[in-house]
């Protein structure tokens, strides 16, 4: 690693698992996530597709927003992978209750499905929160409110959840007529039945950044916004640990000790490697992330799990581990 007040970086490549295999009579990735236990995907065909990912205007010609259902049936199949991206399960739902769909799965391989568009009306929200078991049946409903950004589960079967703007500020009827967003703080912990079990308290002046919250065993991190400050979460107790010059991170993994924040700056590819010493985020060096290619990145973040990042650009994924900065 060449410090970065050298004025270099080294660079660094994302490990390539495999591609994702289509189900049978399924051709369109709708939305993949990383269990306890590998890849998850849900799947529809293209006319489900689109149905799913549907808008709806305002008035003719006016604004459009995502529809919270779809307007008819859509057949969908929910598949968990191994490592090499091969089918270990496929799980047929008949009839999807949600539009715009986030997936993720229980260890004991119940699915999570959540819809990121979430209602809210006089009689009560939308219940945009599904549990599936692996013979399709709808288990358990909930409600996690508007604007789901990112859904993990950890390995104790919490879920949770961050949300975009509109989730914490309110739309869809939250705050506008309705009550509080229940994204307010930007990130919450849901219990597996749909109970809020934590959340930050926005009053306090700290919103939890959506993009890139990392979901570790025993443990959370994330970044507040707009200041970019690193925050621990441990048994609902949070550690606050600055940052200098480091605006807007959209990932961050750590071993505890080191830190490698991801998208510093708004550089897709930069890695800002650091430790943390008296409450401070202090820098000690950057890299650049390649494809196995030797591009800069060019996939997707999907998400992070204590030292590793995932990533995916199409139907392939691929990850990138903390540990091989210090191997370098």
């Amino acid at each position: 690693m060449i410090s970065s007040d050298q004025g270099r970086t080294s660079a660094h490549t994302l490990q390539f698992h495999g591609a994702l295999a289509p189900p049978d009579e399924f051709d369109v990735l709708v939305s993949a996530g990383i269990s306890v236990n590998g890849p998850v995907g849900l799947w529809s065909a293209a006319e489900g597709q689109a149905q799913l990912h549907a808008r709806y205007e305002d008035s003719p010609g006016g604004a459009s927003f995502p529809v919270t259902r779809p307007s008819r049936p859509v057949h969908v199949a929910l598949v968990s992978y191994d490592e090499a991206g091969c089918l270990q399960s496929v799980t047929s739902v008949p009839e999807l209750p949600v539009a715009n769909p986030k997936i993720g799965a229980f260890p004991d391989g119940t699915f999570v499905v959540v819809g990121a568009r979430c209602e809210w009306s006089p009689q009560g929200p939308e219940l945009n929160a599904l549990a599936i078991d692996q013979t399709g049946r709808i288990v358990r409903r909930g409600c996690v409110g508007d604007g789901v950004h990112r859904l993990q589960v950890s390995s104790d079967g919490a879920i949770w959840v961050s949300y975009f703007d509109e989730g914490i500020y309110g739309a869809f009827g939250w705050n506008y007529p309705g009550p509080a967003p229940l994204g307010a703080g930007g990130l919450v912990k849901w219990s597996p039945e749909f109970e809020k079990v934590w959340a930050p308290d926005p009053s306090e002046g700290l919103i939890y950044e959506s993009y890139g919250p990392n979901i570790a065993d025993d443990e959370v991190w994330c970044c507040t916004y707009p200041d970019s400050q690193v925050v621990r979460i441990a048994q609902h107790e949070r550690t606050i640990f600055a940052t200098s010059g480091l605006a807007g991170p959209s990932a961050l993994l750590t071993n505890g000790d080191t830190a490698v924040l991801i998208s510093a700056k708004g550089d897709p590819s930069l890695l800002v490697q650091g430790r943390f010493v008296n409450g401070c985020f202090t820098e000690t060096g950057r890299s650049r992330l390649h494809m196995p290619d030797g591009r800069l990145l060019t996939a997707r973040l999907l998400a992070c799990r204590g030292p590793v990042a995932y990533f995916m650009q199409g139907l392939e994924w691929f990850s990138f581990d903390l540990t091989s900065l210090s191997s370098s």
